[in-house]
């Protein structure tokens, strides 16, 4: 059976160490290997935002894409 919805939390924590990054889907842990997350799932503030790069930058143009007129 396939979920009707979904959710997905993003946390950021501010610890000792500096801020970090965490995100559940359906309360299950993803590993974030794309940042560099650990056992903990958790990647470094830095490192995260970083890995956004290209939705940051409004997908270095891609996106305008979906929205050119054909007329």
């Amino acid at each position: 059976m396939t979920p009707f919805a979904g959710r997905m939390v993003t946390e950021k924590l501010k610890c000792a160490g500096g801020g970090f990054v965490r995100i559940f889907v359906d309360d299950a842990l993803q590993p974030l290997e794309f940042c560099g997350a650990g056992p903990s799932g958790m990647c470094s503030l830095g490192a995260f935002v970083e890995s956004q790069k290209y939705a940051r930058t409004n997908g270095e143009g891609d996106f305008q894409e979906c929205f050119v007129s054909t007329e």
